[in-house]
């Protein structure tokens, strides 16, 4: 059993919690935005926690907890009947013409992202941000590696379409 799911420690929640919350984090923020991230990590790791037993070490915790960070991520955008937040932070502050650029790219990023549908976002911000290959995605969002690859390619259309 990997090592996220031993309770050596004297806080097994801790440990678990150490060894997987950048993950976790990483991928509710650019799944729901930072309005919402706190909410779905807390969620997640309450699915996790109480979930743990059914880990069967088929894949790894970090694969594992994916998949349920994506999963209710998707569920509380759905519960929520609205698109997911943006993936890129913006401020209006800075007065460099540079960083003035990259808000722009990132207002612009953020809009036509905003446009996709929760599943087409999902597999866009593992794919894309969190490098995984296809049959990963695939085990972790419990779908065919040829919905992945149509997914991903409809979703980099509506991209440059937009």
């Amino acid at each position: 059993m990997n090592n996220a799911f031993k309770n050596e420690s004297a806080d097994p929640f801790r440990a678990l919690y150490d060894e997987l919350q950048a993950t976790v984090r990483a991928v509710a923020f650019r799944m729901v935005g930072a309005d919402d991230v706190d909410d779905v990590v807390q969620m997640s790791f309450v699915k996790i926690w109480r979930n743990q037993k059914k880990y069967r070490a088929e894949s790894s915790s970090k694969t594992w907890a994916y998949r349920i960070t994506v999963n209710t991520a998707i569920d509380h955008l759905r519960k929520r009947k609205r698109q997911p937040l943006p993936l890129f932070p913006t401020t209006a502050e800075g007065s460099v013409a540079s960083h003035e650029n990259k808000i722009a790219t990132a207002d612009l990023i953020e809009k036509a992202l905003a446009t996709l549908s929760a599943e087409h976002r999902a597999v866009l911000t593992l794919q894309a941000f969190e490098n995984l290959d296809t049959g990963s995605i695939a085990a972790i969002l419990q779908i065919a590696p040829g919905t992945v690859n149509s997914r991903a390619s409809r979703a980099r259309k509506h991209l440059a379409e937009y």
